[in-house]
């Protein structure tokens, strides 16, 4: 069974945004999940989290019977980011943060020897992240060997810039075509752009300080 929490708060006058936002990273990660024939997801929401101790409340509700704990949201660095510190007091903190893009604030640790994912709460992020890190875990625990997506090269056609300091998942659009695979990006990358990961089929990654060109070979790989 895979336990699903989602940490949140609602500022004043920001509540319809922000339970779209609330809604849209949560729905995403139950339907990553739900991709892979999971029927048991315990989802619990928080959303008017305004401490510690509440969280803490959600997230042992959710291990309890869990194999696994997947939260959404929180993993950040403002005030009512929590995880981070209420993970601390579950149990352990392996990591927190990657350089990479979209997906860099996120955590996991191992509470009651179970592992807990903690996502961000934008959408995009948090799929990337789920496809990154978690979509692996949860081949392994079910058995599998073959944990990670096949990398191809492929052509871009258009020309690319990573100025950030992180390795960046960018959308694509990936055809083959005479025998070889050219990809294009999705549009704008923004982590808030939702749009530009339902036009997507697929990923390319673009090295941190990179400026590539229309014509130059990319690491890329296929979504689904």
């Amino acid at each position: 069974m895979v336990a699903c929490v989602h940490v949140a708060k609602i500022l004043p006058g920001k509540k319809e945004e922000f339970m779209q936002q609330l809604k849209e990273g949560f729905e995403t990660g139950r339907e990553a999940l739900r991709s892979f024939g999971f029927t048991r997801i315990v989802s619990f929401t928080t959303p008017e989290v305004v401490g510690d101790g509440e969280a803490l409340l959600a997230l042992a509700a959710g291990a309890r019977g869990a194999d696994l704990l997947v939260t959404t949201g929180g993993v950040s660095v403002g005030e009512y980011d929590v995880v981070k510190t209420v993970l601390s007091r579950l149990g352990e903190i392996n990591f927190w943060r990657v350089a990479m893009k979209p997906g860099k604030p996120q955590a996991y640790g191992i509470a009651d020897g179970k592992p807990i994912f903690g996502l961000p709460g934008n959408p995009v992020s948090s799929l990337v992240v789920f496809e990154l890190f978690v979509r692996p875990a949860l081949l392994k625990m079910a058995g599998h060997t073959d944990l990670l997506r096949p990398t191809f090269k492929a052509v871009l056609e258009e020309d690319v810039a990573n100025k950030d300091g992180r390795v960046s998942f960018m959308r694509a659009i990936i055809e083959q075509r005479d025998g070889k695979y050219y990809a294009r990006t999705t549009g704008p990358q923004g982590s808030g752009i939702l749009y530009s990961l339902v036009l997507a089929n697929g990923f390319i990654v673009i090295p941190s300080g990179a400026t590539l060109k229309a014509g130059d070979e990319i690491e890329a790989q296929f979504l689904g």
